[in-house]
């Protein structure tokens, strides 16, 4: 997607045209790492899609060397250009989901952690997500060939998948969060539901579905109202059975 789109090649599908802005260079992923400690061992995280676009990202000043994106440089190093950059620049709702990123990564071991977006191109607004998820469920679109790559990518990794929603009832939950459970190997029906978020009422406002699988750990962040982890409280809530799981696993593995 990146030669294509620094060439002028775009690739030329109707629904990217119509639904999102092909304007700005896509953003598939994020690296947000130590450049000293590249080999340690990485968290992922699966979100929805890079959000509304902006100047520094349009392919125009990219070429003119006005970007943090770099034209000469591969996709794998501007993933660290963008990262970096907003981890100093973001505010508001994006901010504080890379910082709860931040410290989520940290409490379960890890330094690094790589951000995948579930769609790679930019909107102000999303689409309706049920109609996204028609979309990739027939196919023959280059939204669908892309979360076919992600499946596969992320099959081997450690990957929490954070979206707004809450749901307890696995049969109420949204098309869009069983297709997220999909994208990252996640067996809901398998896997253990905890809570993560209570309002005053004590009435659960955010949840947590997770399984070990085949030695790794997946799961589904659900907030309602947010599409962000639940807060460090939360996200404590999370490390801990995180890192029970990842301590069987350790076991077995020695």
């Amino acid at each position: 997607m990146w030669k294509l789109w620094i060439k002028k090649q775009d690739i030329q599908d109707p629904i990217i045209e119509k639904s999102f802005e092909p304007k700005y260079c896509s953003e598939p992923y994020l690296r947000f790492t130590k450049e000293e400690d590249e080999t340690s061992d990485s968290i992922y995280f699966l979100t929805t899609n890079p959000g509304a676009g902006f100047d520094l990202q349009e392919r125009k000043n990219i070429l003119e060397n006005k970007s943090m994106i770099k034209s000469d440089e591969s996709y794998y190093s501007n993933a660290k250009n963008l990262a970096d950059y907003y981890i100093k620049e973001l505010i508001s709702g994006s901010k504080a989901r890379i910082k709860h990123m931040e410290y989520l990564a940290k409490i379960c071991g890890y330094d690094n952690f790589i951000q995948v977006e579930t769609i790679p191109y930019h909107s102000e607004n999303l689409p309706e997500k049920s109609k996204l998820v028609r979309l990739v469920r027939n196919g023959n679109n280059k939204i669908s060939e892309y979360i076919e790559i992600t499946k596969e990518y992320l099959m081997d990794k450690n990957v929490i998948s954070i979206q707004a929603g809450n749901c307890r009832d696995i049969k109420k939950m949204s098309d869009w969060s069983k297709l997220q459970c999909e994208i990252i190997g996640l067996d809901i029906d398998k896997s253990e539901c905890i809570s993560t978020i209570k309002n005053e009422k004590k009435k659960d406002t955010g949840c947590l579905y997770i399984e070990r699988k085949n030695n790794f750990i997946k799961a589904l962040s659900l907030r309602a109202g947010a599409n962000d982890l639940p807060g460090n409280g939360g996200c404590d809530i999370i490390a801990n059975k995180y890192n029970i799981i990842k301590q069987k696993i350790n076991s077995t593995e020695d």
